[in-house]
């Protein structure tokens, strides 16, 4: 019976010696992984305007999360005004005609490129949150995750349907005449 241990711890040793030698076994520190590069920034061939145009007064497409249309609301500029059928109030300011994310909303050139307001929902003259209505996408942050973000449950999305009395802020660096272009379309 001595002669089958014998054996068998042999074939032990020469299994585990084999496995050492193969290179499988290795007793090297494991190398840290590289950083995926961070995604590069959009460029643009314009600095963030200083002054913001102006508009007189903008119609808003409103709907609720449950996908529930408003009928369209016509606001003037820093006017608040009640949303029939809701405990809301809104109000509308910072307009941008070429609206841009660079760590905060900026407005990039006096192009009506990217049309954009702030509307600020409102309940007993408490502000609850506000959402970006924009002319060229259709009620956005209409997913899950935005309409939870910053502590806020955002259940009515915007659209810009019109605005008027755009205005460009004297002395804009000649990116536009000053004149009003009402209609805005």
């Amino acid at each position: 019976m001595k002669t089958k241990q014998l054996v068998l711890l042999v074939v032990i040793v020469l299994a585990v010696g084999a496995y050492l030698f193969s290179g499988k076994f290795k007793t090297e520190q494991p190398q840290p992984r590289r950083a995926q590069p961070m995604a590069q920034k959009e460029v643009h061939n314009h600095q963030p305007t200083t002054e913001l145009p102006t508009v007189t007064e903008v119609t808003l497409a409103i709907k609720n999360v449950d996908e529930t249309l408003y009928t369209p609301v016509t606001l003037k500029v820093g006017e608040k005004k009640e949303l029939p059928g809701t405990r809301y109030s809104l109000s509308v300011k910072e307009f941008h005609s070429h609206w841009n994310f660079d760590s905060r909303p900026v407005n990039i050139s006096f192009h009506e490129a990217n049309p954009a307001i702030k509307v600020e929902v409102m309940s007993n003259d408490s502000l609850l949150y506000y959402q970006w209505a924009f002319k060229n996408m259709e009620f956005f942050g209409g997913g899950p995750t935005a309409r939870h973000m910053e502590g806020a449950d955002k259940d009515l999305l915007f659209t810009l349907l019109d605005y008027k009395g755009f205005n460009i802020p004297d002395g804009a660096h000649g990116e536009g005449d000053g004149h009003d272009h009402s209609g805005g379309s």
